[in-house]
């Protein structure tokens, strides 16, 4: 049997956190970086694993009805048709930042 204790503590404990211990944990509950976030999202992350890891996570059968009920959804699975957009101009530099690290790409060439 479960101590009831324990999880509202742990939660608790989140709420009054400070925004380098969030990022600690956040990195221990997840294994990767959290990246740019507001504190009160963080806290709501980590919240939520907590509980996932209290009380299990979504079942393999629960995640295959609900694979397919949004494949039956017209709405659940909208694709984009967009286009391609070209690349103009030479030395364009696109960044990104993806698991709290920052990626960088230059164009080399115009497109015509």
């Amino acid at each position: 049997m479960k101590n009831e204790t324990v999880l509202p503590a742990q939660i608790e404990a989140v709420w009054n956190k400070g925004m380098d211990e969030l990022i600690q944990q956040f990195r221990d509950l997840y294994s990767f970086e959290c990246g740019d976030t507001s504190i009160h999202h963080l806290r709501r992350r980590i919240a939520y694993r907590l509980q996932e890891i209290y009380y299990g996570g979504v079942s393999d059968d629960d995640l295959e009805l609900l694979d397919k009920i949004a494949d039956r959804d017209p709405l659940a699975n909208l694709k984009r048709n967009r286009k391609k957009k070209a690349m103009r101009f030479a030395g364009t530099k696109l960044y990104r930042i993806f698991r709290g690290r920052q990626y960088e790409v230059t164009v080399m060439s115009e497109n015509e």
